[in-house]
C-alpha cells in the first residue's frame, strides 16, 4: 500500500510546476472578475500572492545553478506561504483563497496542512470539482481509497469536460487495483469498466494531450477484454506524432504486442526488430524469443 501512495503521489505532482491547469486558470478568472466588483480589495489581494506563485514557478523553468535554485525557492516559497496564511487569516470565509493555499502547500509538499486548507474549502461550498479532486487526492494517499473515489467521481459530475479528473480515477483505479478488488468495492468487471472509460474520456476530452493519449493506449493491456483494432490504431497514431527516437522505440514495442495479441506475428516481429535503443535491447530480445513463428495474419 505503501508503494502504491507513492506512484499515486508521484502522478499527481508530476506537473504540478508546469504552466497553469485548466483548474487554475478558471479560478484565476473568476478572482479576476471579483476584482471588477465594489470591494476589490481582497481579490487585489488574491491576485498579488497568484502573482508571486506564478513567478516562483516561472523562476523554476530556467537554467540556473541548482544550490541557488534551492536557496531561491525556499525564500520565496516562505514569503509565498506567509502572505497566504495571512490572507487566509484575514479573510477566513474565501473560498478561492483557501484553495490557492491549499493548492501552494501541496506543491511544496506539506500534504496535511494543504487537506486542511481543502477541507476548509469544502466546508465552505462542497459542490466545487477542485476541491473534491484535492480532497480525494490527500485520501487516496491516505489510503482511503473509497472515500477518494467517491469525492473524483463527485468532481467528475461537477466538471465532467476536464479531461484531468477522467485521467486521475483511471489512475487511482489502476493503482489500487488490487485493494478495490480484494475488500471487494468493486467487481473486476466493474473496475475494469470504469478505468478504461476514464483513460479513454481523458483522451477524448483533450486529444492533443499525449500522456493522455498514451496512457489510454496502454489501458488495453489492463483489461480482461481489449478491443486491440482501436489498440493498434492508437500507438500508430502515437508513433506518426513523435520525433523523439526513444519514444518511438518504446511505442514501436508497445505496437508488437498488440500485433502479438492480434497474432500477427510476421508484422510483430518486424516492428520488434526495428527497435535499437540500446535501453530496450533486452526488452527487444525478450519479444523476440517469446514470439511464436507462425503467422495467422
Amino acid at each position: 500500500m505503501q508503494t502504491q501512495r507513492k506512484v499515486f503521489r508521484s502522478i499527481l505532482l508530476s506537473g504540478i510546476l508546469k504552466s497553469l491547469s485548466i483548474v487554475t486558470i478558471s479560478l484565476l478568472i473568476a478572482v479576476s472578475s471579483q476584482a471588477d466588483d465594489k470591494e476589490k480589495t481582497p481579490a487585489e489581494e488574491l491576485m498579488e500572492i497568484i502573482e508571486m506563485e506564478n513567478a516562483l514557478k516561472g523562476r523554476l523553468q530556467e537554467d540556473i545553478r541548482e544550490d541557488y535554485l534551492i536557496s531561491e525557492f525556499e525564500l520565496r516559497a516562505r514569503r509565498i506561504r506567509t502572505a497566504y496564511e495571512d490572507y487566509t487569516e484575514k479573510y477566513p470565509d474565501d473560498l478561492y483563497g483557501n484553495i490557492l493555499f491549499g493548492k501552494f502547500l501541496r506543491m511544496v509538499d506539506d500534504m496535511d496542512e494543504a487537506h486542511e486548507y481543502f477541507l476548509k474549502a469544502y466546508a465552505i461550498d462542497p459542490d466545487v470539482a477542485v476541491v473534491r479532486q484535492q480532497m480525494a487526492n490527500y485520501l487516496a494517499e491516505s489510503g482511503k481509497i473509497q472515500e477518494a473515489l467517491d469525492h473524483l467521481r463527485a468532481a467528475i459530475r461537477l466538471e465532467p469536460d476536464v479531461a484531468q479528473y477522467h485521467y486521475q480515477l483511471g489512475e487511482l483505479l489502476h493503482i489500487y487495483r488490487a485493494v478495490y478488488l480484494g475488500r471487494e468495492l468493486l467487481t473486476q468487471e466493474e473496475l475494469e469498466a470504469l478505468m478504461h472509460r476514464s483513460f479513454a474520456e481523458a483522451h477524448y476530452l483533450a486529444p492533443d494531450v499525449r500522456d493522455y493519449q498514451a496512457r489510454y493506449a496502454e489501458s488495453f493491456f489492463d483489461i480482461t477484454e481489449p478491443n486491440w483494432t482501436v489498440a493498434l490504431t492508437l500507438w500508430n497514431n502515437l508513433l506518426e506524432t513523435t520525433q523523439n527516437l526513444f519514444e518511438r522505440d518504446v511505442f514501436r514495442l508497445q505496437k508488437a504486442r498488440v500485433l502479438t495479441a492480434l497474432e500477427d506475428y510476421a508484422n510483430a516481429r518486424e516492428v520488434i526488430e526495428s527497435v535499437t535503443d540500446t535501453s530496450l535491447l533486452r526488452t527487444r530480445r525478450e519479444m523476440l524469443d517469446n514470439l511464436p513463428s507462425g503467422n495467422d495474419g
